[in-house]
């Protein structure tokens, strides 16, 4: 959530960012939940913005804590949003590969 706006009424009806993902993922959990309910996740293409991922606080690979929070992560992710994960996302072309992060064909 580098980058995150939404109003204070939809944050509070789809309940917040899930406290179980302290650091990855928060921002997915809380646009999946969101689209449950009617919401969609829009953006501005005329926006300008420069991220540095993970920069002020390190990669996850670092350390065994730090690994073992994101596999957790990972896990609660695949359990929790288990039926997206299999009918896949509805606004990915399913001509499209989803093993690698390029588009190409499938």
């Amino acid at each position: 959530a580098a980058c995150l706006m939404t109003k204070k009424s939809v944050f509070e009806a789809v309940g917040g960012f899930e406290e179980q993902l302290k650091v990855a993922f928060n921002d997915i959990d809380f646009c999946l939940k969101g689209s449950t309910q009617g919401w969609y996740v829009l953006f501005d293409p005329d926006v300008v913005l420069i991220h540095h991922e993970s920069l002020s606080r390190g990669s996850d690979e670092v350390s065994v804590e730090r690994k073992q929070r994101f596999d957790s992560e990972v896990a609660f992710m695949n359990q929790k949003w288990t039926d997206f994960l299999e009918k896949g996302d509805p606004f990915y072309n399913s001509n499209l590969t989803l093993d690698r992060t390029d588009y190409r064909i499938r």
